[in-house]
């Protein structure tokens, strides 16, 4: 679709007249009929495409739970024919015919169904601008992509030529709206172009461990009669800092009866009142409170929709915002789609998706896109929830959590790939990571978080380096301060580092566990006796990686 009629929709002009005027490319080459157009020929093996040969499309089913699908064809004619030949199936609209690309579908992904489906969009009319398929584009050698100027059966794809279709909103012309994932990452070639400036091999670090029992010991000792946090002075219970105690205690033991003990503090409605519903019972949760609450259950074996008289899950997903500010009477609490109301911080939202997740409950797609929209040109990502086109400040803690979040949503591969190579890049020969990029010493919590997230990647000597570079900046206490440099141990920065020093993470923390039968089968033959022993050992093998469990998360300088 061109930046003409994108324009006019945006403009509030009637759909019938936009759908008139997209009809003029249609006749390009497609009827007036609605049919499903089925590929026009096997596709092309990927591997016959290259940068000089034939054409790339890649189709993002993100939204609806897939991932990144690719197709190749050696010889375009038109995108709408890449489209078909690189083995994708469309559907147009009624009025406007095949032309207009209403629903997409492929057979890697959910048997072929084609997205949105009927009950979604009934594809009569030229859907809303808020929900299409939109049509980006990029040149041999081009980092970013173009909304295209033209419909795609009136442009002709060049050799080594990328297309990309996305579902979602777009601002005029393209404004906002592009793939989460960049032409190189889906280039001919097989795949993405590796990027020579992500390191291989990790820091020569020397072998080290976190004294994890030191450290949950010290954390510990911060809770007023085992239960809770107070800040130096105050009377009331720090709940945030009490999350993050039940995340460490339970990352270290999965049947820490101290994390329980804490976890059914929270659990007393006046606590989940007064941290998660301030508004009052009945009003709109503090959605970063909500969040965390919702994990500490996961982590602790309670039921986040049952907790403190609470559904927090469905609280979470009710109150997900649907327009962007200033589209429409202004939503409070909200300021872009899929934000959870109240939010403003990125690390909020990851655990939000998390808790969902790990929950049993599927999250707007909006709210998943709305991370992938928070990574900036380097891979990294801010910690602000900030709007498309927003000035873009990575780091690592935020990159490590919310790469946590979008690997548990499945369907974002290549913003993932991004951020794993902007932790690669940006580790300190130390083996640490800074709190901020212009930092040349490392922060105990950045470490920790991008330690998580690695070693959830399979970069486990990566993480090994930054846990080694951990293990000689834990104060004689057992906690750790906000920088390398600091000497009295705090609880924000020590609280991740007992997770990646346990060699977990935030997600496996707060997945369900299973545990292993405890009486065999009936039937005593010598077979059956092995095989209940081999699932056995088996099961509890898997147990024990699940154990290896992990914190929470936040980033502000507080100062515990």
């Amino acid at each position: 679709m061109g930046t003409e009629q994108q324009a006019k929709r945006q403009s509030g002009t009637r759909r019938r007249f936009f759908s008139l005027v997209t009809a003029a490319f249609v006749t390009l080459g497609a009827g007036i009929a609605f049919f499903t157009v089925p590929p026009s020929a096997h596709a092309d093996p990927i591997e016959q495409c290259t940068a000089t040969t034939g054409a790339v499309v890649a189709v993002d089913f993100g939204p609806f739970g897939g991932k990144v699908e690719r197709g190749c064809d050696t010889t375009p004619t038109t995108g709408f024919e890449l489209l078909r030949t690189g083995g994708f199936t469309t559907v147009g609209t009624v009025h406007d015919g095949d032309g207009f690309i209403c629903r997409i579908g492929n057979g890697s992904f959910n048997s072929g169904t084609q997205y949105p489906t009927p009950d979604k969009e009934e594809c009569v009319l030229t859907p809303q601008a808020t929900a299409y398929w939109s049509y980006w584009i990029a040149s041999p050698g081009q980092k970013n992509w173009t909304y295209s100027p033209l419909g795609a059966m009136a442009r002709t794809p060049k050799p080594g030529d990328v297309d990309a279709w996305v579902f979602g909103g777009t601002g005029i012309g393209g404004t906002s709206g592009k793939p989460t994932f960049s032409p190189d990452d889906v280039r001919a070639g097989g795949g993405s172009v590796p990027d020579p400036t992500v390191p291989t091999a990790p820091p020569n670090a020397p072998a080290g461990s976190v004294d994890v029992p030191a450290a949950t010991g010290w954390l510990t000792g911060k809770l007023t009669e085992g239960e809770r946090v107070v800040d130096d002075g105050a009377t009331v219970p720090n709940h945030l800092f009490t999350t993050e105690a039940v995340y460490a205690l339970a990352g270290a033991d999965p049947k820490s009866p101290v994390a329980k003990k804490a976890a059914d503090f929270l659990a007393a409605p006046a606590q989940t009142d007064a941290y998660a519903y301030p508004a009052g019972k009945d009003g709109i949760p503090d959605a970063t409170a909500a969040a965390r609450l919702a994990l500490v259950a996961e982590a602790t074996g309670k039921d986040p929709r049952a907790f403190g008289g609470h559904d927090l899950l469905g609280d979470l997903v009710k109150y997900v915002c649907p327009r962007d500010i200033g589209d429409g009477e202004t939503i409070d609490g909200c300021f872009t789609k899929g934000d959870f109301r109240t939010t403003g911080q990125s690390d909020a939202q990851a655990m939000a998706v998390i808790a969902l997740l790990n929950g049993g409950v599927t999250p707007p797609a909006d709210a998943v896109n709305r991370l992938t929209g928070l990574q900036c040109e380097d891979g990294g990502f801010t910690s602000i929830l900030i709007r498309s086109g927003g000035w873009c400040d990575s780091d690592a803690a935020s990159t490590g959590l919310i790469t946590l979040a979008l690997k548990r949503a499945g369907g974002h591969d290549a913003a993932v790939q991004k951020a794993r190579g902007y932790l690669k890049k940006s580790q300190l020969p130390t083996g640490a990571w800074p709190s901020a990029a212009y930092m040349t010493t490392g922060s105990p919590a950045s470490t920790a978080w991008a330690a998580q997230a690695l070693r959830a990647l399979g970069d486990g000597p990566f993480a090994d380096a930054g846990v080694s570079w951990l293990s000689r900046h834990q104060l004689s206490k057992g906690g750790f301060g906000f920088e390398e440099d600091d000497t009295e141990p705090r609880l924000f920065p020590t609280a991740p580092v007992v997770v990646a020093g346990a060699k977990s993470d935030l997600v496996a923390l707060t997945t369900k566990k299973t545990e292993p039968p405890t009486v065999p089968p009936a039937g005593d033959g010598p077979d059956l006796k092995k095989g209940v022993a081999f699932l056995t050992h088996t099961s509890r093998l898997i147990q024990g990686r699940f154990y290896e469990s992990a914190p929470g998360t936040g980033f502000a300088d507080y100062g515990m």
